[in-house]
């Protein structure tokens, strides 16, 4: 999806330092979030900061290929490091999936011994 020979994305500069400026704005905000909708207990506002923190990872897999692609080579060993970077990110998101169903089983067995 991302190797290509060459240059695989034809993009400015700016559009890419604005990528940058926006996907730690998204990421700050995902993380502030989320601290706050686990201090407040709400579940449910809990699952959707859970929801924020996957896309800000989802944006900063991107911003680092754009950033690399625009700025950088795209030599094997850039490639290999896109690629440990997805994996990161997909662990954690299937790390979160998880952590959500085995607590909502845990919620949903204390409530049917009320």
């Amino acid at each position: 999806m991302f190797f290509n020979v060459g240059k695989p994305s034809i993009t400015g500069d700016i559009l890419a330092i604005a990528t940058a400026a926006y996907t730690t704005y998204k990421v700050t905000i995902a993380i502030i979030h989320l601290k706050k909708a686990i201090k407040e207990k709400n579940d449910i506002l809990q699952a959707l900061r859970n929801i924020n923190m996957v896309e800000a990872l989802i944006s900063i897999v991107l911003l680092a290929d754009t950033l690399i692609t625009t700025f950088g080579t795209f030599d094997t060993s850039i490639q290999t490091l896109i690629i440990i970077l997805g994996l990161v990110a997909c662990i954690a998101i299937i790390s979160l999936g998880i952590f959500m169903v085995v607590k909502a089983i845990s919620k949903l067995k204390n409530n049917k011994t009320v």
